[in-house]
């Protein structure tokens, strides 16, 4: 079981890996892009829309922070719900395996999954609040 679970990790860290590198290159070539296009056109000014209620739009890294706080707390949830069920699934498993299990802790065990905010904490935005969830240590994803 064990070489299992090491196969598997090795396998995730494989695609993380690989995800990584995909990104960075897609970053970089839009670094690039970028770049050329400015120096192309550094005279030409492009006209801003003065639309009403603009300055109370979030900005671009506000919003993305935001997007993921909420999907960590989606996925931290669905986690939490997961568990559970495993939880109290246990006195079936045991009555269908013929074992005698000890009783089995049904209640809701502390939230190990990552708690929401990380992303805003990059960019100096603020991270709505989770339900106690703690924090999950996970590496950076740098080079």
């Amino acid at each position: 079981m064990t070489d299992t679970r090491t196969t598997a990790r090795e396998i995730q860290g494989e695609v993380l890996n690989t995800l990584r590198k995909s990104q960075d290159a897609v970053v970089d070539a839009i670094k690039r892009w970028a770049d050329a296009v400015q120096s192309m056109t550094p005279s030409i000014s492009i006209p801003t829309p003065s639309l009403p209620y603009t300055d109370k739009l979030p900005k671009p890294e506000e919003f993305v922070a935001n997007a993921y706080d909420f999907a960590e707390q989606l996925l931290a949830s669905q986690r939490k719900f997961a568990e559970n069920v495993l939880h109290a699934a246990i006195p079936a498993q045991a009555s269908k395996t013929g074992t005698t299990a000890a009783k089995a802790d049904t209640s809701p065990k502390a939230d190990t999954a990552p708690k929401a905010g990380t992303a805003a904490k990059a960019t100096g935005t603020h991270a709505p609040k989770t339900n106690g969830a703690s924090p999950r240590k996970t590496s950076p994803q740098g080079k």
